[in-house]
Formats: C-alpha cells, sequence, structure tokens
C-alpha cells in the first residue's frame, strides 16, 4: 500500500489468505465456515452504524496518529476480507487465484494501491461481464456500509438499501452487487442488481411456490429480506431437510 488510507490492502489480505491457507492444508477442518461467524458478522455490527468508514478512506482524511490507528479495526480486517471473499466467488476462485499470484510477482517489494489488484483480476477474468472490475468493486470499498436486498418472490421485484442501525438516518448509497441465488428445483446461479431499484427480475418469482435463497453460502457481503411466505417457506425447509 502506498498510505494508510488503504490499509485492508495489508489486513483484509492476510486474513482472508490465512483462511485459505488453512483450508489448504487441512479440508476437514472446515474453516471457511468459521469466515461467516467471526469475521462476517463482526464486520456487519461495526459497519451498520453511521460512525463507520469506507474500507479505501480518502488520503486527506488519515494524516494523523489518531486516524491512521483508527484505520485498524473490524472494517480493514473483516470487511477487507469478505469483500475479497465476494470477489473471488464472482470471478471463480481459480481466476481469483492466477490473478493474485500475478499481482503478487509484478508488485513484489513495492508500494501499491487497490486500483492495482483490480487490474491483474481484470486481465485473469474469463468472462469480463459489462462492467470491469474496477467498476464493480469501487463502491464496495470507497463507500461506507452495505446493503440489505429485499426480494418479493411473488412478483419478482427487488430493491436495495443501505442498512443502518439507525433507522432515522437518510443514505442514497448503492452498491453493485452478485446475488449467488438458488431455489428448491435448481443449483445456484448468479445475477447482478446494477440499480437502487424497486427492479423486476425473472429470476425472483417462485415457481410452483418453491423457496429462493439469495446470497447461497454467505459470499455476498449484504443482507437479505424476503416477503413472509418467501420466510415461511425457507423455515419449512429447515425444519424438515436442513441440509
Amino acid at each position: 500500500m502506498k498510505w494508510w488510507n488503504e490499509v485492508w490492502l495489508n489486513e483484509g489480505f492476510a486474513s482472508y489468505m490465512s483462511y485459505l491457507a488453512v483450508d489448504n492444508a487441512e479440508p476437514s477442518f472446515q474453516i471457511k465456515d468459521t469466515m461467516i461467524m467471526s469475521d462476517l458478522h463482526s464486520a456487519f455490527e461495526e459497519d451498520a452504524l453511521t460512525s463507520s468508514h469506507p474500507l479505501s478512506t480518502p488520503l486527506e482524511e488519515v494524516q494523523t496518529t489518531s486516524q491512521i490507528l483508527g484505520m485498524f479495526d473490524a472494517i480493514s480486517y473483516s470487511k477487507g476480507a469478505m469483500v475479497l471473499r465476494m470477489l473471488a466467488d464472482f470471478v471463480g476462485e481459480d481466476n481469483f487465484d492466477n490473478g493474485i499470484r500475478a499481482y503478487l510477482k509484478a508488485f513484489k517489494g513495492k508500494n501499491v494501491e487497490q486500483s492495482d489488484l483490480w487490474d491483474f483480476i481484470q486481465s485473469v477474468r474469463q468472462e469480463k461481464g459489462v462492467f470491469s472490475i474496477g467498476t464493480l468493486m469501487e463502491k464496495w470499498t470507497t463507500q461506507m456500509g452495505y446493503p440489505v436486498i429485499t426480494i418479493n418472490t411473488t412478483n419478482g421485484e427487488i430493491h436495495q438499501k443501505h442498512f443502518l442501525y439507525n433507522n432515522s438516518a437518510e443514505s442514497d448509497l448503492w452498491w453493485l452487487i452478485p446475488i449467488r441465488y438458488a431455489t428448491k428445483s435448481s443449483s445456484p446461479s448468479l445475477v447482478w442488481l446494477d440499480v437502487r431499484g424497486p427492479v423486476r427480475k425473472e429470476e425472483f418469482i417462485s415457481k410452483n411456490k418453491d423457496w429462493i435463497l439469495a446470497n447461497v453460502n454467505c459470499t455476498g457481503y449484504y443482507r437479505v429480506n424476503y416477503d413472509p411466505d418467501n420466510w415461511q417457506r425457507l423455515m419449512t425447509q429447515l425444519e424438515t431437510n436442513p441440509n
């Protein structure tokens, strides 16, 4: 990193890679599940406060000793790890690994900015997509907080909103959201929410009263809410066959 405003590039990266290293050495530990219980929820707790800060804070706001020390928190460590995990999921873990290897080799002993990492991930991305990696990741790193998406499985309407514990706080932030979803009768697929919404998506209309589950394995850094009928279908599934 070139300055402390992007300390997450060191700390979030180290946090995420520590999980991958343990998983590679001993898969039976199922260490990736620990990420959800520890890093994801600790990041959610802190990032839902109006006092939170972006992963990449403006340079002029990180100059004093206290400002620098303030960057070493759950946002840089835990949110940083979870955002990288989300990136690895939607570009594919093999593409992510190849991009990281090339990135580390090119910048060995050098200082970097987050845009350097995005460029290398973009270079190995098999499916280029509508948005570049830099565009996709910008809002996740330069905005504080995270979204909650609400899905109506009756009509397929979906919208996003900045999730805050203080419901009276106003926010017009929105994100480019990768949604990996599954239904009772289909395996996981990926769809993007690239507007605040509401917008109608055919994928989220329940067929034959099947349940729909968004953010499979909690790979995305966001919360999900549904209409009451879909919540009931999901609860019934958990009660009868949690696997």
